[in-house]
């Protein structure tokens, strides 16, 4: 199954092109700072790029999980699970913290699956969507 062999990799400038491709809003800029800082990683499928995910410390100094996007062909097969476990583990702080839109039902659900809390709601970042926040207490 091709969630057993789901890695990550830091992502340099020459994976920018490949992190903007599987981006839906292709938001070049974003990616190219979060490349540039050291936070953006590859998921890797043994040498395939799959996706790819941006984490740091920049919530409060706790891990912070901005983004996981996964290609439209591999999702429903657990990468997601997969990546977010790899990252739980890589993070190191007790709590890691992550958000998503109301109306992202399957990150919604993963989170729920991987006993994520949910901390809040932050309305007014998009319109009619609001934000929802969760963390991970790790241990």
């Amino acid at each position: 199954m091709i969630k057993n062999n789901i890695n990550l990799k830091l992502a340099t400038k020459i994976d920018l092109e490949v992190v903007v491709e599987i981006d839906e809003l292709k938001r070049i800029m974003q990616w190219e700072e979060a490349i540039e800082k050291n936070n953006c990683y590859l998921i890797l499928s043994g040498e395939e790029v799959i996706g790819f995910t941006v984490f740091n410390y920049s919530f409060f100094g706790h891990g912070w999980l901005s983004i996981i996007e996964i290609k439209e062909s591999f999702r429903k097969q657990g990468i997601g699970e997969k990546a977010v476990s790899l990252i739980i583990k890589m993070c190191k702080t007790e709590k890691l913290f992550t958000s998503t839109n109301q109306s992202n039902g399957p990150m919604r659900s993963l989170l729920i699956k991987m006993s994520f809390t949910h901390s809040g709601t932050l309305d007014g970042l998009d319109e009619n969507d609001p934000e929802m926040f969760y963390y991970k207490q790790k241990g």
